[in-house]
């Protein structure tokens, strides 16, 4: 075999090789995309799952003591499709719900159901300023 056949087999041979590798490189970006959107689906999942759980379970706050953690993205999720019945108000120790309209005579059982229940407040009736209220903990 001449040197010229020599360097020419090498050369397929590389070229082979090159081929290969980017065969092997768009496998493994294939297979990273599927993870990712695997791990995509599964937050999604969990998200979902704690969104009914803070929706369904109340938020137990142990007598005489303030906790901190209850936010604004918690009430709304516990209000789920209600949510948009109302606004909150932020206030220094308090959360205020207040409706946007009439809220009805269901809609109302079921906000201070929620209020009362799952996130510890209570319904101040105050005329045209009447209001659920959630200390702030």
């Amino acid at each position: 075999m001449s040197t010229s056949e020599l360097l020419d087999s090498i050369a397929n041979s590389l070229s082979n090789i090159q081929q290969q590798l980017n065969h092997l490189e768009m496998i493994w970006e294939k297979g990273m995309e599927q993870l990712h959107q695997d791990n995509l689906k599964e937050q999604r999942v969990f998200e979902e799952i704690r969104r009914l759980l803070i929706k369904t379970l109340p938020i137990e706050k142990p007598k005489g003591e303030k906790n901190l953690e209850l936010t604004v993205e918690q009430i709304h999720e516990a209000l789920g499709d209600l949510d948009g019945l109302t606004y909150i108000e932020v206030k220094e120790d308090c959360f205020l719900i207040k409706p946007r309209k009439y809220l009805g005579r269901e809609n109302f059982a079921k906000i201070a159901d929620i209020v009362k229940n799952q996130l510890g407040g209570e319904y101040i009736s105050a005329g045209r300023d009447s209001h659920f209220r959630i200390q702030r903990r």
